[in-house]
Parts: structure tokens; C-alpha cells; sequence
């Protein structure tokens, strides 16, 4: 009986976890866009050439990182999104 228990507590922690990953990554991508906002801000106040370039590469990692929290949010079925 012992080891059915530890391995339903196994499979308790498990499914836990699994739970809670989308969750964690959702979270690092949403500080990621942050920090891209940021330094488009900061890169706007310039104005040179070489900064709208940068802003142009950074807009499309920012563009890349929300579709991820968009898929994200849909395979784990997040109801926020509708």
C-alpha cells in the first residue's frame, strides 16, 4: 500500500507541476516583451538611424514573444483569452 501511495503522490506532484510550467514560462516571456518596450522607449529618445533600425529588430521580437504567450495561453486552455 506504501508504494501505491508514493506513486500517487508522485503523479499528484507531477501533474502540479505540469500545471503550474505554462504558467512560469507565460510569466518570463511577459518580462522579456517588458524589457523590449523599455529599450524601444529608450532608443526612441536617440532618434539617430541606427536607433530606429534597432527599434525595427526589437519591434519584431516583441511581435515573435507575444504569438509565443498566445500559443502558449491556447494549448493550456488559459481562460483569459476568451
Amino acid at each position: 500500500m506504501t508504494l501505491f501511495r508514493a506513486v500517487a503522490a508522485f503523479f499528484n506532484a507531477a501533474t502540479a507541476l505540469l500545471k503550474v510550467l505554462p504558467i512560469i514560462e507565460i510569466r518570463k516571456i511577459e518580462r522579456q516583451i517588458e524589457d523590449y518596450e523599455d529599450e524601444m522607449h529608450r532608443l526612441a529618445l536617440s532618434g539617430s538611424p541606427a536607433a530606429k533600425l534597432r527599434i525595427e529588430t526589437i519591434a519584431k521580437r516583441k511581435q515573435r514573444a507575444s504569438e509565443q504567450v498566445g500559443f502558449i495561453r491556447s494549448s493550456h486552455g488559459d481562460s483569459d483569452t476568451g
